[in-house]
């Protein structure tokens, strides 16, 4: 039996599957059945804590190619209230009169002197 053969897959069913291979020359070899469950116990955690970095890794390369880069930002063009002075981006303004306002209420108001 060749112990040198190990899972390429890290699914709990070849984890076992391999587990089980090996048992007959880990018998045969006079190791106790507490050091083989503490084997496989170790190999079990290896792989989950193995697996949970990779998905890690993977969920944070996902969130920062999806990021929008700072160049591809929209910079919204701001414009002067007429009444206040005050600057507020162009879509949220008020028009009235072909002048921008910050708020209805300035845009009824008017013009300030």
């Amino acid at each position: 039996m060749n112990l040198f053969w190990y899972p390429k897959s890290t699914d709990s069913v070849t984890v076992i599957c391999y587990t089980l291979h090996l048992l007959p020359v880990i018998i045969k070899s006079d190791i106790t059945m507490r050091n083989l469950l503490l084997i496989a116990t170790i190999w079990l955690l290896y792989i989950v804590i193995r697996q949970s970095l990779n998905q890690a890794k993977a969920r944070r390369e996902q969130k920062q190619s999806s990021a929008p880069k700072p160049q591809d930002k929209i910079v919204a063009s701001t414009i002067k209230c007429e009444h206040c002075g005050v600057y507020i981006p162009k879509q949220e303004a008020v028009k009235s009169d072909n002048e921008f306002y910050c708020s209805q209420h300035h845009a009824q108001l008017g013009k300030s002197r």
